[in-house]
Parts: C-alpha cells; structure tokens; sequence
C-alpha cells in the first residue's frame, strides 16, 4: 500500500528517518583502492533496474548528530562526512522513501536484487557497485559500523527508511539499507575470515561479552593518526584508546568499556564520568 505522509509529518520526516552517527564511527576518508579509477565526490546517482537516475546532494550532520537528509524528495545525498565510492569504506548514499504525494527516490531500492548494477559518477568519471544484499533493521539497532566504517574493499550503502511510521516518536520503526561493492571486487572481502584471531586486551573483552562481540572478521589493525587499535568483528568494532588506555567494543549503538570499574555499558551518545568528555556528551547513569 502507497504510504502517504501527512504534511503535518514533513517536518520531521526530515531528520527522523536517518541515523545517529556513534562517535565510534570512522569519518576518515582512505586512500584510493588499488585498480580503480575512484575515489570520487559523487553528482548523479543512477539504478537502471529500478529507474533511478537521480542528483546526489551532500549532507553532514545535525546538531544532535543525526544525519541530514536530502532537501529534495527526488534527490539522494551521499554522506560527505565518511568515506567517499571508489575508496576503501563504506560510503553511504541516502534517499526519501516516500514524501507528501507519494513515492519518493528510493521508493523501489527494496526490491534490488543481488547483481543489480547501482552507478555513480562525479560527472567524468563513473564507478559501477553490485548489490550484495537488502536488509531491514530497527531504526535504533542497526549495525552502524557495517553501514559507515571501515571496509577492506570499497563499499556503497543506499539507505532510506522501513517499517511503520509512529506519529508519537516522529519516526518510521526501521530503516532498509542496501549493501554494494564496487564491481570487480564482489569477490574479495568476505565478511568472515578464517584465519583472524583476538590477542591481549581484544581476547579479554571478547571473553567477558562473547555473545555481544562475536567472531573476528580480520586481525586488529592501527589506526596511524591517533595511535588506536581496531579490530572488526561480527557484532561490531573493537577498539583500544591509546589516549586512555581502555579496550572497547561498540555495535554502533552501545559501547562497553573494560574501565577502572570493569566492563560497563553505555550509549555511543553518553560518555562515563571516568571518560574524557569534549563533546559535552550526557553522563551514562
């Protein structure tokens, strides 16, 4: 059944159906991936199975840290904050589901099938990605790092929202995000490797909330601007804070720190009054 929004509802829709970004989230933009003609700033966006063939505005975030939408129904919007298509990452390309009259820009993404060829150019320059999968999640538990992280392979996620509209939260209930990968990499990347392991602190954490963390999907890595480690597992990132010293695991929307009181849960949006705290973030109770 055609969703039809009031537009009482407009205001809202325009932040409500997207995300809050975890601080935990990679915005770093890598280098070019090894054989493509990419990275690129993207202007047009088009999905020939479906009949998109839309312009990509750039969006960044609210100030309470939600992504922005794109100001045209019939727009999509690629995330200028993360990782550009044609790099290493997960690039995010947004779009309305629906607007005040009917259908709006990815209206049909749902219907993608595996091998359905989604294009983006910068105006000379074209990347084709393959779809790999659709998925649905609840709008407050979906798997940020996998939709916005870090990725051996370059990735481009299309993102628009699901499930019911609740006029009380001012919000739909899920979200929908089609996963791609950039052609000639579909098979390369896959998301679990066999040969990874956890060590030291990551081996710790895991073994205090192995349900939470999951298996490793590669061996834990550094990042060369602050000093971190990263490892990625199946239910999220793990990380150690060389500027404090904690090992932590976020699933893009909770965080558990090993502290000074062993391990604690927190939102990604609240900090613990042990944590170092720039952004003015509300304390976690």
């Amino acid at each position: 059944m055609l969703a039809r929004i009031a537009v009482s509802r407009v205001a809202y829709m325009l932040v409500a159906c997207f995300f809050l970004i975890a601080s935990a989230v990679s915005t770093a933009v890598p280098a070019q991936a090894s054989g493509t003609a990419g990275p690129i700033v993207p202007i047009h966006l088009s999905i020939p199975s479906i009949g998109v063939d839309a312009p990509v505005e750039q969006v960044g975030l609210t100030a309470d840290r939600a992504v922005e939408s794109p100001s045209q129904w019939m727009d999509a919007a690629w995330y200028k904050l993360g990782y550009q298509p044609g790099a290493d990452g997960n690039a995010a390309i947004i779009g309305h589901l629906d607007s005040t009259t009917g259908p709006a820009v990815f209206w049909k993404v749902g219907q993608l099938q595996p091998g359905a060829r989604v294009l983006v150019d910068d105006g000379a320059t074209t990347l084709t990605f393959l779809v790999q999968g659709v998925a649905t999640c609840p709008s407050d538990q979906c798997p940020m790092q996998q939709i916005y992280g870090p990725s051996e392979v370059p990735r481009l996620n299309l993102i628009t929202c699901a499930g019911d509209w609740n006029p009380q939260a001012k919000s739909y209930s899920e979200r929908l995000v089609v996963y791609t990968v950039l052609q000639g990499f579909q098979d390369t990347g896959a998301s679990t490797a066999h040969n990874c392991q956890f060590v030291l602190g990551f081996q710790t954490l895991h073994d205090l909330i192995p349900a939470e963390v999951g298996d490793c999907t590669d061996d834990e890595s550094h990042n060369p601007a602050n000093g971190d480690a990263l490892q990625h597992a199946t239910g999220g990132l793990l990380v150690w804070r060389k500027a404090d010293n904690w090992t932590a695991f976020t699933d893009g929307f909770h965080t558990w720190v090993n502290g000074p009181n062993g391990v604690q849960e927190r939102l990604n949006t609240q900090r613990f009054s042990w944590e170092a705290n720039p952004d003015g973030l509300p304390q976690a109770g």
